[in-house]
């Protein structure tokens, strides 16, 4: 008879309790916490708030025409058209600022699969805010830097079944062109990869090295004038360290921020001016 009596007290609470609703509980992050712990869910995971982005006073973000050209850059051969259909991560980590106030920087197009980059696309922001970009180099920029005469330099690393390292200059920033390395270096192999880009006097140096596991570890260092369409290239036996110069700060008056947000910022003048790049480029 207890046990009859003690049923019938719980039945009876039970019906007296306000139903829960669930449209409030949708629109209270709070509330849905709270009611799952008192159903006994305390431990089942909550999804958190979407963090609000930042919103930066006159921020300026990357033109229409330029996401337009680097989604043309990101089809070929390894991204087909059929293939792209989820928005592709990119890359703006090398930045350099010119004389004059410009800015350099890099942007890592996602070409190998749709998802990868394995092309960089160079895009000067100029000092009065204009956009301008120019045709692709191959590889994943690692190396970005400027000599004592303002000519800038850029090292790249294919990185499709295997890898090797190639050189660039410039004179604006847009108009990049390939410096042949020396083709009689030991380094040569499918994990080759340039680790120093440095100058000289009135010369630039270049430290090259091959991991390949298969093969005796090789490193060399050459050095070539930095002048001239088809500079001689030379071994240096004393390795990198001989009169081998630091390149010159890369940024004075600009950061990079990749923070949280959904883009990559770029601040001069401790944010006087913003400009801003999208991580993901989303197909057409």
């Amino acid at each position: 008879m207890a046990v009859e009596v003690v049923a019938a007290a719980l039945l009876s609470m039970a019906l007296s309790a306000e139903p829960v609703d669930a449209g409030a509980l949708a629109a209270d992050p709070d509330a849905a916490a709270a009611a799952q712990a008192d159903a006994g869910a305390a431990d089942a995971p909550v999804a958190a708030p979407p963090k609000a982005k930042r919103v930066f006073k006159g921020e300026r973000r990357a033109p229409v025409g330029l996401l337009n050209y680097l989604r043309k850059q990101t089809l070929g051969d390894w991204c087909a058209q059929g293939n792209w259909g989820a928005p592709a991560p990119m890359e703006a980590s090398r930045f350099l600022e010119l004389r004059g106030g410009s800015l350099l920087f890099f942007v890592q197009v996602p070409n190998y699969l749709c998802s990868s980059t394995n092309s960089a696309v160079p895009v000067v922001v100029t000092s009065k805010g204009e956009w301008k970009w120019g045709a692709p180099i191959d590889g994943l920029v690692t190396h970005l830097a400027r000599s004592e005469d303002g000519t800038l330099w850029a090292s790249t690393q294919w990185q499709i079944e295997g890898t090797y390292p190639a050189l660039y200059r410039s004179k604006d920033g847009i108009a990049w062109k390939e410096v042949e390395l020396p083709k009689e270096r030991a380094t040569t192999g499918p994990m080759e990869e340039m680790t120093t880009l440095c100058f000289g006097y009135q010369t630039v140096v270049v430290k090259i090295a091959n991991s390949d596991d298969s093969a005796a570890p090789a490193v060399e260092v050459w050095s070539r004038e930095r002048k001239g369409e088809q500079a001689a290239w030379a071994k240096e036996p004393k390795g990198v360290d001989g009169g081998c110069l630091p390149p010159q700060p890369t940024a004075e008056h600009w950061t990079r921020d990749a923070g949280d947000d959904d883009r990559v910022l770029f601040l001069k003048d401790a944010g006087k001016q913003v400009f801003s790049l999208p991580k993901l480029l989303r197909p057409r």
